[in-house]
Order: structure tokens, then C-alpha cells, then sequence
């Protein structure tokens, strides 16, 4: 910026009152000439002298500064105070507080309660916030519920299809047989409960059991196996390993005995049972087409192959 240009012509209209005021009172120059270079009639060029001793112009106006209080109203402040001597955190006391439809910044809530005088509470761990180290929710740990003592309640259900098989499980009697083969149990989950967690993954699509963190927050899907959630994709992976080999032929030979006399239909040898299996080839010169390898997740040079 020129300063001498900005001072010699000014463009605010404060800048061009004051300038033509302290020609007349300090450089003494003609009202007439002050009112050609500024602009002006030769009679505002008085009444602004005039105003001016009058104390009615004001030359120089007041800054207007912000408020000196804080903004935030008496009684957000108080209840901020009392959800702190709960022991409730700043991240906790806004989340209610945003719930209850209130706009304040987490910042000015912690400023209140530093105000205030309240020491920091104690860090709290990932498994105090329900948090894993990947910034992931923990789900509700699983537990049976007792369909005789369950209040109504209504919750939303991303797969509601899944309920349309309980029928068709109960008429097969194949939880009869789980519960004769002594399948493992944990002390809050029982052998049922497991196997329906499993068989529910393969009635909505899912077939990898690591899928299950993907539900495991779901109550609707809890519903279908008697559980308030779906267990653990950890539980449910290291379930194989609580089964021994004899125990799951045991289970195989009964599923298959019930089957025959229940859908004899099926097992008269008038069907053949297909499984399409995608065998990758690993050679440097090999002529094969590039084909799906499930088991990899990616095109692989190789061959598909079908057991019957």
C-alpha cells in the first residue's frame, strides 16, 4: 500500500471528514479550497467543523469488543458441572449433552470443568471405551436370553430372511442331534446356540467364520440363535479346535442316518451332489486360462474342476 496516496485521498468516508477537518483546524486552508479537493459543498465543510467542536462527530469511533462473560447460559453450565462430579469425561459429558439437542463444542466443555477447578480423570483404556487398538467397537459380550422372561422390544434387522428357516430347522430334527453328539459349550453359550450362529453366516451368504464381526452388533441376529448378539468371530474360529475328529463323524453319521429316514427321497441315488473346485497352476511357461481361485480371492492360472 502507497501511504502517501492512501493519506492525501482518502476513500472511506470517516478518513475524508477527519482529513477535511484538521485542514481547516491545523493547516488553516480556506473552507473553499477543502471542500474542492474533498468533494464537498462549502456548507458541509461547516457544519462539519461545527459538529465537530459540538462533540456530535465522532472522528475516531469506539472498537466494539466481544463480551467480556462467557456465551454459555447458566444452566449448561451447572449441568456440566454435575455430570462431572459423576465421574463422567468431557467426550461423555458432550455426547449427552448433543443428545439432549444442546450445540456446544467439546473444548468449551472441557474448559468449564478445568475452570471449575477438577483435576483430570484417569486415562482410560480400549476396553474401558469399547474400542479395539484398530478404533473398532467391541461388541455386547454374548449371553443366552430367556424367551419366557423377555420383555417386548423392537429392534431394526439387517437379514430378517434368516427367521423364515426356524421352521424348516426344528421339522429336520437336527437339533436333536447336536444336543445327543455333546457338541461343545461354553458357561454362556451352548452347543445350539453355536452351531445356529454358524448355520446362520451360510443362510445370508456369509461363509468364513472372520465374517462374524461383521454382525456381531446385531440383536436381531442374536434373536435367531437364543443370543442378545452373535458370538465373537474368536470364539467362533477357535470352535473348531474344541471338536475332535471322532466327535464330528459321530455327528456326521447321525445327521445323515435322521436325513435318510426323514427326506428318504433324497438319498435314493437319483441325485448327484456337484462341487466345483478351482486347482490353481503354479508353472512359469503355463498355457492355462486365468480362472477365479475362490480360496485366494484372485484370477490365478489354473483349472476347474468338478467332483460329483
Amino acid at each position: 500500500m502507497d501511504l502517501i496516496e492512501y493519506f492525501k485521498n482518502p476513500k472511506s468516508k470517516r478518513q475524508k471528514q477527519y482529513e477535511a477537518v484538521r485542514a481547516i483546524a491545523l493547516d488553516k486552508i480556506p473552507a473553499d479550497e477543502v471542500a474542492k479537493k474533498f468533494g464537498y459543498k462549502i456548507s458541509t465543510v461547516y457544519s462539519l467543523v461545527k459538529d465537530a467542536k459540538a462533540g456530535k462527530l465522532k472522528l475516531f469511533p469506539e472498537v466494539v469488543k466481544g463480551p467480556k462473560k462467557r456465551r454459555t447460559l447458566a444452566n449448561i453450565h451447572k449441568k456440566i458441572i454435575q455430570l462431572r462430579k459423576q465421574d463422567m469425561y468431557a467426550a461423555d459429558i458432550h455426547k449427552q449433552l448433543t443428545n439432549e439437542g444442546q450445540s456446544i463444542s467439546i473444548r468449551t466443555v472441557e474448559r468449564i470443568i478445568k475452570e471449575a477447578g477438577f483435576k483430570k480423570l484417569k486415562r482410560r483404556t480400549n476396553l474401558e471405551l469399547g474400542i479395539t487398538t484398530k478404533n473398532k467397537l467391541i461388541g455386547e459380550r454374548s449371553k443366552a436370553l430367556d424367551f419366557k422372561s423377555l420383555q417386548k422390544f423392537s429392534v431394526d434387522c439387517p437379514a430378517i430372511g434368516v427367521f423364515f428357516f426356524i421352521p424348516y430347522i426344528i421339522e429336520s430334527g437336527i437339533m436333536d442331534v447336536i444336543t445327543e453328539c455333546e457338541l461343545p459349550a461354553s458357561s454362556e453359550i451352548n452347543s445350539t446356540q453355536a452351531c445356529l450362529s454358524m448355520l446362520l453366516l451360510k443362510l445370508i451368504g456369509q461363509a468364513r467364520l472372520s465374517h462374524m464381526d461383521c454382525y456381531d452388533h446385531e440383536p436381531g441376529l442374536g434373536i435367531f440363535a437364543k443370543l442378545n448378539t452373535l458370538p465373537k468371530p474368536t470364539y467362533m474360529n477357535s470352535y473348531s479346535c474344541l471338536t475332535s475328529e471322532s466327535m464330528l463323524l459321530n455327528f456326521q453319521e447321525k445327521t445323515v442316518r435322521l436325513f435318510k429316514n426323514k427326506y428318504p427321497d433324497i438319498y435314493d441315488s437319483k441325485f448327484i451332489n456337484l462341487d466345483f473346485h478351482s486347482i490353481p497352476h503354479y508353472g512359469n511357461e503355463s498355457e492355462m486360462e486365468k480362472i477365479w481361485c475362490g480360496a485366494r480371492g484372485k484370477t490365478m492360472k489354473g483349472a476347474n474342476t468338478v467332483f460329483a
